[in-house]
């Protein structure tokens, strides 16, 4: 997502973003605001390729609640936009897969930080968060997934 931003004016580098998106998701873009201070991106976590998406989406929550966990956050709210996953964590019954596999964990990691929260958020809400990430994996190696951090 660096990529998207004039390092020095700290703005959204419109030109590269006109040439990469289509123009309702540039308007989108734009408008997001871009804070003042920027950390470097950090390995989020490692893609394998067979993995399911819903596996995938598991693995990110659980990686984003390590993340906050070592970071010694008091509390988070973890967004979504996976209702089956959202809907498999408050749900009392579970499988026997790798997707339940991870759904344990992250149960298991709630249980020691009862101020994290997850809620489901429709895929609409999250579409430049999806757009963005997206091209950044088309940018980086197919095994590494680069999330970068402002705050």
């Amino acid at each position: 997502m660096s990529d998207l931003i004039a390092d020095e004016e700290r703005v959204w580098d419109i030109d590269k973003i006109e040439s990469l998106f289509s123009e309702d998701l540039v308007q989108a873009i734009l408008d997001t605001p871009l804070f003042a201070e920027v950390h470097n991106d950090i390995i989020a976590w490692m893609i394998e390729r067979n993995m399911i998406v819903l596996e995938r989406e598991a693995v990110a929550l659980l990686d984003a609640i390590h993340f906050a966990d070592v970071n010694t956050w008091d509390q988070a709210i973890f967004e979504s936009d996976s209702a089956t996953l959202v809907q498999t964590l408050s749900s009392s019954g579970h499988g026997d897969s790798k997707f339940y596999a991870i759904v344990s964990s992250i149960i298991y990691q709630f249980s020691l930080h009862s101020n994290f929260k997850v809620k489901f958020v429709k895929r609409q809400v999250n579409m430049v968060a999806h757009t963005l990430t997206r091209a950044a994996c088309s940018w980086v190696s197919p095994y590494f997934l680069f999330l970068s951090f402002m705050y």
